[in-house]
């Protein structure tokens, strides 16, 4: 039977031509058929289907693999050579068993090869992804094993649900060797720059950046800035490194539409989704659902491979990177702000690739041995759900040559001790039919991409500065994460309503553009809560970042002594002391950032040991609330519920954390215990309504009680050492 693919509800909703739909929920595994014997095959789909649950698998094809040896663009789909060849009988062969499968067919997959299965004449030579040659065979064998791929389209009655485009294109494998190279060749930075930016205006380039470039050929990217004039010249080339990606991206898309392929196509993304810019990928806003057969892409996911987490995540050494634990609390922080970000650009939110076993050279003895621990799964798969993913790809679910500790082994048996808790999640998050729930407090979380790329120390940290450094973001992010708020990314693309969220935090710096900050007084204006974060959006800038234009916010009260920053992430607060020094202060180095005399009589102080370190003032149907200081669980707590803003579910342990998700009446809320050891915990259901009783699941322990009306919706809980559950709230 034929179906069209749309999105419903964050599922794959397939619709026949008679009008039966079918709902398929985004969680899958990853199964490389060309890696295993052909005779397993058979049973390992039987195991991931029966034993584990899942009905929907993902693989890579390799243009290296399908390829005849010593025979260029002479390919073997039909095991006509070799059996593990045969994608079509594979193909065939998840049809007979009623399951889907995600392809990702390249050109490049990585996959752990040596030359990212790529034949070896073009691993080898390490070109850029928009060489013409590659280009030109690149094309040759997306357009032939197209013709493989269209017949098994579940548009055309078979098992392909979504195609992937290339894998990874934000990573770059070798950095410079990628970027550097002959200006006046496609895919180069010199190239971008001469024909692309600049159209052959070296003197304007070089009076924008302060250099003294004598030919196109000396032009190189800005890597690391330490000057406002190499501040521009890095956020220049970061869109450099965005333009070669996206029109790599939309090239192989449109290969993939002129060759039939008339499924979602998505790409992933290395990490955090940058330096992907959803504006160069055809990307549309999550509220529509239908597949963009013109150009770019319908989706967007990001890999993910976290590391043990053993260590308690607020402790104040593992809040940088490089020190012990710290890539523990990247990895925490990364998925969820990875969940939220690409809930603001795409319709369906997953992680292309979760970590599901390892990689033989990162296999040293502790993570090992983690990786063979059930609860890392399940642990994981929360903290996935806490930032809002609906789903996710496992890679691998099957061991195979270099990547070890799989559920499964090759041959298609399932190793007890894991793949029960893989069976437990699966089951659990089907149950609750976990993409119907969006998150239920109506908190927004202000980002700016391109204040990002300013503050940002390198080209190849983008992202980490988001998440895995101290400034007002991360503090705020840590607020509400800690306070068990759940909450969405107010993205400064969008426009904001206060019927959508009528509190917004802005958490940024004192620089944004005029329009943007107009767009933040409206919102206020307009019925809003906006609380200002650490810094007044106070000086308008233009693209170039200077100052332009007025203060739109100079009715709100200042700090003794104005709160700027520079360049460099540091927050200056001169003359806040009583002998009138000027000080310099990080952020999250000290409670108090700043404090306020207020004699405007709109305004409501917020105090603390007698001063004044913020208020709240009114601004036409709304409010503005300004915090001179850093928020932290207790105050989002406190000043959400003063301020009316209604919050879901609370915890009475500050090591669970957990996150309130509704749909229609019911709640779904994903809970963890990051401590060391087993607690008792109470949680607390302040937003249902008290004079209903209520069902409570555990959906992934498989268990249920049930809440009397009372004038509290409140139950204990025992909660082991990293372990969690997802609860389903339903009123009865």
């Amino acid at each position: 039977m034929n179906y069209s693919v749309q999105f419903d509800k964050h599922f794959f909703s397939l619709e026949s031509e008679t009008g039966e739909t079918r709902r398929i929920m985004p969680v899958s595994g990853e199964f490389h058929y060309w890696r295993n014997i052909k005779r397993y095959w058979p049973g390992i789909l039987n195991t991931i289907k029966h034993d584990i649950g899942l009905q929907y698998i993902q693989s890579y094809v390799s243009w290296e693999n399908h390829e005849l040896e010593g025979k260029p663009l002479v390919f073997d789909f039909t095991g006509a050579t070799y059996p593990n060849r045969d994608l079509d009988g594979f193909l065939r062969m998840c049809e007979d068993k009623e399951m889907f499968v995600g392809i990702r067919p390249g050109p490049y997959i990585y996959s752990e090869l040596d030359w990212g299965g790529l034949p070896e004449r073009w691993g080898k030579k390490n070109v850029p992804r928009l060489d013409p040659g590659f280009l030109e065979e690149a094309r040759e064998w997306i357009e032939s094993v197209s013709r493989i791929l269209v017949p098994h389209l579940v548009t055309k009655g078979g098992c392909i649900l979504c195609c992937q485009v290339d894998n990874e294109v934000s990573g770059l494998k070798a950095e410079r060797k990628v970027i550097e190279g002959d200006p006046d060749i496609i895919g180069t930075f010199g190239y971008f720059m001469k024909h692309v930016l600049w159209e052959g205006d070296l003197k304007g380039a070089n009076k924008r950046y302060g250099t003294a470039w004598k030919d196109w050929n000396d032009v190189e990217p800005m890597i690391s800035p330490r000057t406002p004039r190499e501040v521009i010249h890095f956020r220049d080339s970061s869109h450099g490194y965005e333009w070669i990606q996206s029109t790599y991206i939309n090239m192989v898309a449109s290969w993939l539409r002129e060759s039939g392929v008339d499924v979602p196509l998505y790409a992933n993304t290395t990490g955090q989704p940058f330096p992907h810019n959803p504006d160069l990928l055809g990307m549309r806003t999550p509220l529509e659902s239908k597949i963009n057969m013109a150009e770019g892409i319908d989706l967007i996911g990001a890999d993910h491979y976290p590391l043990p987490l053993e260590i308690d995540p607020r402790h104040a050494e593992v809040r940088e990177m490089g020190k012990s634990g710290g890539f523990a609390y990247y990895d925490l922080l990364g998925i969820i702000f990875n969940g939220k970000y690409c809930a603001s650009i795409s319709p369906t939110t997953w992680i292309a690739e979760f970590r599901s076993g390892g990689y033989m050279p990162q296999l040293w003895e502790s993570a090992a041995k983690r990786w063979k621990d059930p609860s890392y799964y399940r642990y994981y798969a929360l903290i996935a759900l806490l930032g809002g993913f609906h789903g996710w790809n496992w890679y691998m679910l099957v061991d195979r040559d270099r990547f070890h500790c799989s559920p499964m082994a090759s041959d298609g048996r399932l190793w007890p001790h894991i793949g029960k808790v893989f069976k437990e999640i699966v089951s659990g998050v089907s149950s609750a039919r976990w993409p119907l729930f969006e998150p239920a407090d109506p908190i927004g979380l202000y980002w700016d991409r391109e204040q990002n790329l300013k503050y940002a120390r390198t080209m190849w940290s983008q992202a980490e500065y988001s998440i895995a450094r101290v400034t007002p973001f991360t503090v705020a992010m840590n607020a509400l994460l800690f306070s068990s708020t759940s909450w969405n990314l107010a993205e400064s693309r969008r426009d904001f309503s206060p019927n959508e969220n009528p509190c917004i935090i802005y958490a940024g710096w004192d620089d944004l553009t005029e329009a943007k900050t107009k767009a933040l007084r409206k919102y206020a204006e307009a019925g809003g809560l906006l609380i200002l974060h650490g810094c007044i959006p106070s000086r308008c800038i233009d693209e170039n970042g200077e100052t332009q234009g007025t203060d739109v916010f100079d009715d709100l009260p200042r700090p003794s002594g104005h709160v700027r920053v520079d360049h460099s992430g540091t927050i200056l607060v001169p003359s806040i002391d009583e002998t009138g020094r000027s000080i310099e202060i990080r952020a999250g180095s000290t409670p108090f950032l700043a404090t306020y005399t207020i004699k405007d009589s709109r305004c409501k102080p917020l105090m603390s040991a007698g001063m004044t370190v913020g208020y709240l003032k009114r601004m036409g149907n709304g409010h503005v609330a300004v915090l001179g200081f850093d928020m932290d669980e207790r105050h989002a707590s406190r000043l959400l519920t003063h301020w009316n803003i209604p919050r879901h579910f609370h915890s009475s342990e500050s090591t669970v954390i957990g996150a309130a998700f509704k749909h229609g009446d019911n709640l779904a809320i994903p809970y963890i215990n990051y401590g060391s050891t087993a607690i008792k915990v109470k949680f607390s259901l302040p937003g249902l309504d008290n004079e209903n009783r209520c069902k409570v699941r555990w959906c992934m322990d498989n268990k249920e009680m049930t809440l009397d009306g009372a004038e509290e919706k409140s139950f204990n809980a025992t909660v082991k050492a990293k372990h969690g559950d997802l609860l389903l709230i339903q009123q009865v």
